[in-house]
């Protein structure tokens, strides 16, 4: 597993929170894309920073 890949298929992915609060991983496709974005967390909205 490389820093940057959450779900372990040795690509690099990234993570993002929309304004309600839900935590998406959006997944990279190895290609310089993204594959469909998939949720996995809920009530991020108290945080400012996610690092």
């Amino acid at each position: 597993m490389s820093p940057g890949d959450f779900n372990g298929d040795g690509k690099s992915d990234v993570l993002a929170r929309d304004s309600g609060g839900s935590l998406w991983l959006y997944p990279g496709n190895g290609h310089g894309g993204w594959l469909a974005r998939v949720k996995v967390g809920s009530g991020w909205n108290g945080f400012t920073a996610l690092v």
